[in-house]
């Protein structure tokens, strides 16, 4: 009878030690979960932070733009892309005298 006995207390020593190797091999990729869930949550304050500058930057700029708007108007549509400060020369719509009018020759075949 002892037999059978020690042949069960084997098989669960085996399984004890198959289980406890399974249960150091997850503690060790949860730590290394967590380390990287750290590194990934490191990055994203970094980068919550940069955006938040950028967004107070830009809203200063804004804000400097309109005032600088507000002070020189004039100055502003002056030197505004679509505003000319010297006239355009302009064509005469009138034909050049003696010029031959545009003709197409026919297409020999």
């Amino acid at each position: 009878m002892t037999k059978p006995l020690d042949e069960a207390a084997r098989r669960a020593d085996r399984k004890e030690a198959d289980h406890r190797r399974e249960s150091e091999t997850m503690q060790s990729q949860l730590g290394d979960a967590r380390h990287q869930a750290g590194v990934l949550q490191g990055r994203l304050d970094a980068v919550q932070a940069e955006n938040l500058r950028l967004q107070t930057e830009v809203m200063t700029l804004r804000e400097a733009e309109a005032r600088a708007r507000e002070t020189r108007p004039s100055a502003a549509v002056a030197n505004s892309p679509g505003v000319r400060k010297t006239p355009r020369l302009t064509r005469s719509t009138r034909a050049v005298p003696g010029a031959k009018p545009a003709t197409r020759g026919k297409k020999t075949v």
